[in-house]
């Protein structure tokens, strides 16, 4: 059984590498769970994933919070004492004019008013890409500078460095470069070098291998020391046959037999591929199995919106309950509220609980007719030569692929790839550097998927 120390280790590796990496715009129900893990929510966690409802786009693409057509504009969280809510800290959200996040406020309920603690400054280029972040606490009632981001891209718009800079009182200092390197536009490596005082000093390096349609198989983690790369630590994916992530297991380098296991996460799906269940075992070297440590069962209703998330510990060969999640919706379905309960003496008792307010986006227009169902449209014109347009229609906010296939399934094209909000779209495909003949155009949301034919004559 692992101690609490690794336990919570592990907790906030998987959220880190999660959060690193490409797949984590690839569900948000597998994200949700990995955020939830340790059954604590954070202002470091509160910026991720935190269930089936909210996503924060960020890094290349800027900042912005969604809940399906809504920005959030702040995180109250309280405790239960004495019979009653009582505040403990909060989050405001600030956005510029295309919706990217400019400030987070980090406050800190005292006697009867919110006190500043920390903030976070974003701004960003003329293609609204991140290019710098600001954090800074609060003393003396004025903010003061503590650490500063600055992001760089390539022509391609990926994102090449990020330098992190600390003020030392009186100006900015080097502290950390971060460098990306891609192939085939998928992240291949990063490096994390360290300022010595003098130059760049090598710190630690993230290397990432995908399977034949871009999703992860492993990610590994290496450590500069004595003048070479350590391999340090490693996560390996396994995915059912529909591509839904199966299994996260967590190995650590053994420098006489080389990989050994630590953990792993098993992820089990109804039918509608809701994550119900995510399993955390240990791997005993001892009997050579895999032994039962912690479990998250969530349940949804019938329009498969996240109702709760149940924790539970492997204690003398049965499980036993710790805490649950009870998640509360507006008439709109944005996530209102979120109750933590902890579970003593055969009861479920009142821990905490976090509240959510939204905000309407800049330039979105009220709408009363958004699409009921989820459709994927017949491109037009077709055949075609050699542009087309194909149109689809959402009925909730969810992470959407639009893709390109040749008639032997090989991926041509991507045209859509991220979170979007409930609504009817139209995306144009150029297939000027195609040859003729018939693909297959497919869309993926959530747990829907739907393809069609087109041809191209040239």
């Amino acid at each position: 059984m692992k101690s609490k120390l690794t336990a919570a280790f592990v907790s906030l590796f998987v959220v880190y590498t999660f959060a690193q990496s490409p797949l984590a715009a690839n569900g948000a129900d597998i994200q949700k769970y990995l955020d939830l893990v340790s059954s604590k929510f954070s202002a470091q966690q509160n910026e991720s994933i935190l269930n089936t409802t909210i996503f924060i786009k960020g890094g290349d693409k800027g900042r912005t919070l969604l809940s399906g057509n809504l920005l959030l504009s702040s995180y109250t969280h309280q405790l239960w004492y004495a019979s009653s809510w009582n505040n403990d800290s909060s989050e405001v959200y600030s956005y510029n004019e295309y919706n990217r996040l400019t400030e987070k406020c980090i406050r800190k309920w005292s006697g009867s008013q919110w006190i500043n603690q920390y903030r976070t400054l974003y701004s960003y280029d003329s293609f609204q890409r991140e290019s710098s972040e600001r954090e800074q606490y609060f003393y003396s009632g004025s903010w003061v500078d503590s650490l500063k981001r600055v992001y760089n891209y390539d022509q391609q718009g990926l994102l090449s460095t990020v330098l992190t800079y600390r003020w030392n009182g009186s100006s900015w200092e080097n502290l950390e470069l971060l460098t990306e390197i891609y192939n085939n536009n998928n992240l291949y490596e990063e490096i994390t070098q360290v300022w010595t005082g003098s130059g760049w000093e090598n710190s630690q390096k993230t290397t990432y291998s995908y399977s034949y349609n871009n999703y992860n198989i492993s990610i590994t983690f290496s450590i500069w020391l004595f003048g070479t790369w350590i391999n340090f630590l490693q996560v390996v994916y396994s995915y059912d046959v529909n591509w839904y992530l199966a299994e996260f297991k967590i190995q650590m380098w053994d420098f006489f037999s080389g990989w050994a296991d630590i953990s792993r996460l098993l992820f089990t799906y109804d039918n509608n591929y809701n994550l119900i269940e995510g399993m955390w075992q240990d791997w005993d070297s001892g009997s050579s199995t895999w032994i039962n440590y912690s479990r998250i069962l969530s349940t949804f209703d019938q329009r498969n919106i996240l109702v709760s998330d149940l924790t539970q510990m492997w204690l003398n060969n049965t499980w036993m309950n710790s805490s649950k999640l009870e998640y509360e919706y507006d008439t709109n379905f944005n996530l209102s509220q979120v109750i933590e309960k902890a579970w003593s003496s055969g009861n479920w008792i009142n821990h905490s609980r976090e509240l959510y307010t939204y905000n309407k986006p800049t330039g979105v227009a009220e709408s009363t007719d958004l699409p009921e169902t989820f459709t994927l449209s017949q491109n037009y014109p077709n055949p075609f030569n050699p542009a087309t347009t194909i149109e689809f229609n959402l009925p909730s906010g969810g992470f959407t692929t639009l893709k390109i296939y040749d008639i032997s399934g090989k991926e041509v094209g991507v045209l859509v790839n991220e979170e979007k909000t409930a609504g009817q779209y139209s995306v144009t495909f150029n297939a000027s550097d195609l040859a003729s003949g018939v693909y297959i155009y497919q869309l993926s949301f959530k747990y829907f998927s739907s393809s069609k034919k087109m041809m191209l004559i040239r």
